[in-house]
């Protein structure tokens, strides 16, 4: 999967920095952007959005959840998107973390999605987050690969 050589190589960029050890727990907003690929008629697209969240965090656990509003440009195509995330904050203190949620497409109907995703605090209240996410769209089958980057604030 395309989507997961280029987490790969965005989880090696973060690995080679690092801020003292943060508190994951709060309130998040941001803003990301990326490309998003139908496997089964080959399309691809760009997508970006708003995401909003909130995180508990318990001996390095990071479990929580969030909304996603997205749109794919050139299209009418918008999306909302609810799912948890969960996962652990390593050594480094990247947040390393799995996904599994449902979405809902304005024109396309509803999807089951799951992926991973990598974040690194970036400031004091920034962070830098690399997501790649795979959904299966109920009725037509066809399974979306999405890679996408993001700023996120928390408070």
């Amino acid at each position: 999967m395309a989507c997961g050589a280029a987490l790969a190589a965005s989880i090696g960029i973060f690995m080679t920095s690092g801020v003292q050890a943060q508190d994951w727990s709060g309130a998040y907003a941001g803003l990301f952007a990326g490309s998003s690929r139908n496997v089964s008629t080959s399309a691809t697209t760009s997508v970006q959005g708003l995401r909003l969240g909130y995180s508990w965090e318990q001996d390095k656990i990071v479990y929580g959840g969030e909304l996603e509003l997205g749109a794919y440009s050139g299209s009418p195509d918008t999306y909302v998107q609810i799912s948890g995330r969960a996962g652990y904050v390593n050594p480094n203190d990247i947040f390393l973390y799995g996904i599994l949620g449902l979405n809902r497409h304005s024109t396309a109907g509803n999807g089951v999605l799951f992926g991973l995703g990598a974040e690194l605090m970036i400031g004091e209240d920034l962070s830098l987050r690399a997501d790649a996410v795979q959904m299966y769209r109920s009725g037509s089958g066809d399974r979306i690969n999405t890679l996408t980057v993001g700023l996120t604030w928390n408070f």
